[in-house]
């Protein structure tokens, strides 16, 4: 009986417990599996897209069933898979939600930051501006409000087409009267809009208005020759001299309303006469301005050759040396109208003759404002935008050193066929000007001269105060660099780090 009473102890001391027993295997491998999916889904998933996140997620599954089946055969004993994959959803989840929440937040602080921005550049008198940023955000009621204050401001300034853009950007008809100032406006501007209406002229002042008058108060029309800042521009016969003349043409009547008309021209007037006070063998002479019914002119001195457009891409560059030189020139013209008072506010290539006979000019001071007078044109931004330094953009007040900035852009890109700031938006492009920096043109062009860079740097100094002190500073540095480097050609030696 002994040795029978002892056989069912036996039998029971094998036998697993109900976890495993001896056997847990099974147990760790799905901890261990569990920390290091999960680990791996919260660093990884974050930083993927969508659809690549579901890929993850439905990879993790597969190891965890792979993992599954292979715990079964090595232990012989159940895995934790429902909760290892319970576990993995939970984090999906988790970071599906925070994410979505995230974006949102960053979003929500993208649009309120553009609406910033576009109050900021509507209170500086950049409607144009102001108006791209509202578009960019969602239609909501906060942005209906401002463009509908937007459309004001532009029809208060005699801007009916922009204001009419705005109003349509509302996109309800029901937003306070914004509805019946559309079809006022369409009635009043753009009558090919309403039935029976006429055509509508395109693109400002109409060529062929011009063409088919043939004269413009005593000058007689020959050819077009290009669109200038403000109005078109045309070669034309002074019969009384007998002499040839570029004439620039404007109908004001195309921006502005008959109330302001009177005051803008007589403005634009003003600031031709203290241009045509300016005699420099750097600058083009006015002759003459005047009226001719509703269109107004200015008879400058006609000039044959090319301007810097030509020269300003990377296979149509000046050499080094005469770049220097024509810059040189440039800044010379340039100080001295800034000691006339006189600011032109729109250096840029375009307005920049080289001369078939010779020498240079620099063009449209036309448009140019006395440093002494603080008027400015409503709702209109003289200048180019790639050209305009950082306090013009703002809206501060400005000097003479605004010109410096842009004789910096224009020398950057005279020396590298590019220009130093770049956006693929008008906004863009504005804040890099005002808080992005320019590339070094030495790493866009090796042999330039480091000299050249140093120029450039200064000139393009976000701070006024940190330019060139006046033009004619600037000016010096270019002819003693010129020299240097003429020097050293002389002598064989190698210029590229004068």
């Amino acid at each position: 009986m002994g040795p029978h009473m002892n056989l069912p102890s036996q039998t029971i001391s094998i036998q697993p417990g109900p976890k495993g027993g001896p056997y847990p295997g099974s147990d760790y491998l799905g901890l261990a599996l569990l920390v290091f999916l999960g680990s791996g889904m919260s660093f990884i998933s974050p930083r993927l897209k969508e659809s690549r996140r579901i890929y993850l997620f439905l990879g993790f599954l597969v190891i965890s069933i792979g993992a599954a089946s292979f715990s079964g055969v090595l232990f012989s004993a159940p895995f934790p898979l429902t909760l290892l994959v319970t576990s993995l959803a939970a984090i999906y989840l988790a970071l599906t939600f925070y994410r979505a929440y995230t974006l949102e937040s960053v979003t929500r602080e993208y649009f309120d930051a553009s609406r910033s921005l576009g109050l900021n550049l509507q209170s500086q008198g950049h409607l144009d501006q102001a108006l791209e940023r509202f578009k960019a955000c969602p239609p909501d009621e906060d942005t209906r409000e401002l463009l509908y204050q937007l459309g004001l401001d532009f029809e208060e300034r005699g801007m009916p087409g922009k204001a009419l853009m705005a109003y349509e950007h509302i996109r309800t008809n029901h937003f306070k009267d914004a509805q019946n100032r559309i079809r006022q406006l369409k009635i009043k501007k753009f009558p090919e809009l309403v039935p029976g209406g006429i055509p509508l002229r395109q693109g400002g002042l109409s060529e062929s208005l011009i063409q088919t008058r043939k004269q413009i108060g005593r000058y007689r029309i020959m050819e077009k020759l290009g669109k200038g800042t403000m109005g078109l521009v045309y070669k034309g016969l002074d019969p009384k001299l007998n002499r040839l003349v570029a004439l620039k043409i404007i109908r004001f009547s195309d921006d502005f309303n008959e109330e302001m008309i009177q005051e803008i021209k007589e403005r634009f007037l003003r600031e031709a006469e203290i241009a045509g006070r300016l005699s420099h063998p750097g600058i083009v002479t006015i002759h003459d301005v005047g009226d001719d019914s509703d269109l107004t002119y200015m008879a400058m001195e006609y000039l044959e050759g090319d301007n810097l457009v030509t020269y300003c891409s990377k296979e149509g560059r000046l050499p080094l040396t005469a770049t220097l030189d024509a810059m040189a020139k440039v800044a010379e013209a340039v100080h001295y109208a800034h000691r006339q008072g006189v600011i032109h506010r729109d250096i840029k290539p375009a307005n920049i003759m080289l001369l078939k006979a010779g020498g240079l000019k620099v063009t449209d001071f036309g448009i140019a404002k006395a440093i002494s007078s603080s008027m400015t044109k409503t709702g209109v931004i003289l200048g180019t935008p790639n050209y305009m330094s950082p306090e013009q953009i703002m809206g501060h007040r400005v000097d003479a050193r605004t010109d410096i900035f842009s004789l910096g852009v224009l020398f950057f890109q005279l020396l590298t066929g590019q220009l130093p700031f770049h956006g693929e938006n008008l906004s863009e492009l504005l804040f890099q000007i005002t808080q992005g920096s320019h590339p070094s043109v030495r790493q866009l062009e090796p042999r330039i001269p480091k000299a050249c860079e140093q120029i450039i740097d200064k000139a393009l100094s976000k701070n006024p105060a940190d330019r060139f002190k006046d033009a004619g500073q600037m000016a010096r540095y270019l002819s003693i660099l010129l020299s240097k480097i003429k020097e050293m050609s002389k002598t064989g030696r190698d210029s590229a780090e004068p």
